[in-house]
């Protein structure tokens, strides 16, 4: 199993959730292992699709990883006015979707295996169209 404290486990987390973005359509941004202060011993990765991001900070030395927890943080782009859906929050977890304006929720997951799991369902909700609040069509009295 792959684990947070070893470089070469990170190096392959990192391999694994870029071929996973390729596969759903998803854009990376990774901030690699060392290229700055705060990632010495890990590295943060962000996939965007359709205005919907999920990060993943992994410290190889955090308190976190150690206990094999993973957290996935999702957010909506600022341009995007949709709000996510109860099903979206289903696959997040019971209260994870910020209640207020829906467009923030955050997964946490017990192992890496989970979290390319989590990833690929939440995903899988942009392209079967469920992720997103559908609009409320008015009733208009006769």
């Amino acid at each position: 199993m792959l684990t947070a404290t070893r470089k070469a486990d990170r190096a392959e987390m990192v391999r694994q959730l870029q071929e996973l973005a390729t596969r759903v359509g998803a854009r990376v941004d990774l901030t690699a292992e060392g290229s700055n202060a705060f990632y010495t011993r890990g590295f943060h990765i962000t996939l965007n699709r359709d205005g919907l991001n999920a990060s993943l900070g992994v410290d190889g030395g955090g308190r976190n990883e150690k206990n094999g927890d993973y957290v996935v943080s999702w957010h909506m782009d600022t341009d995007c006015d949709k709000r996510l859906s109860s099903h979206f929050e289903v696959l997040c977890g019971h209260d994870s979707v910020n209640r207020y304006h829906r467009r923030k929720a955050t997964g946490v997951l017990r192992t890496f295996p989970f979290v390319l799991l989590h990833l690929r369902q939440c995903f899988a909700t942009l392209a079967d169209g469920t992720a997103y609040e559908q609009p409320q069509l008015e009733r208009v009295e006769p």
